[in-house]
């Protein structure tokens, strides 16, 4: 692979095939790819080696300048930053990679429902989805928590759940 510790120049495009290759089993694989795609012309034509602190400037100046958000420019340096992790420690494609620091001042997407909203949702949801869909509004739970809830983790007359595997 290396001749006397001179490792080959790697493309980038060539490491986002292979990491798309390691993402198809996400759910968001379309995200990733999509992301993949619109970084290309900021780093299709380069080398991993090329990737440095002004490229990535210029790929967080650029996306600003097209009116994107800083979550959405987060997901973009995020990807980059996943990538070349793994290029230098899983595949040992490159030595070194730039620091990438995610630009601050996202704004929260908490999002509340109104008691109307909530009492649509539950008029809107099949028979057999209405108790599971005022149970997740209840707790907040989300949907594989409770469909993986077992009756042994149940207290009907306390009125509490345990939950031993969350996300949160």
């Amino acid at each position: 692979e290396s001749n006397f510790g001179i490792k080959p120049q790697r493309s980038w495009q060539e490491a986002v095939v292979r990491y798309l290759f390691g993402k198809q089993h996400l759910r968001s694989f379309g995200d990733v790819q999509r992301i993949c795609r619109n970084l290309d012309p900021y780093l299709g034509k380069l080398q991993l080696s090329q990737v440095n602190g002004d490229v990535i400037w210029q790929i967080t100046q650029g996306e600003l300048k097209r009116g994107n958000e800083a979550a959405t420019v987060n997901r973009y340096l995020s990807t980059v930053r996943n990538l070349l992790r793994t290029a230098r420690d899983e595949w040992q494609w490159v030595e070194g990679i730039p620091k990438i620091r995610l630009l601050s001042g996202e704004r929260q997407r908490d999002r509340w429902l109104t008691h109307e909203e909530a009492d649509r949702l539950i008029a809107a949801a099949a028979p057999h989805m209405k108790a599971l869909t005022r149970f997740a509004l209840a707790t907040g739970c989300r949907a594989r928590e409770i469909t993986g809830l077992e009756w042994s983790r149940v207290d009907l007359k306390r009125r509490t759940a345990w939950l031993d595997r969350t996300k949160n």
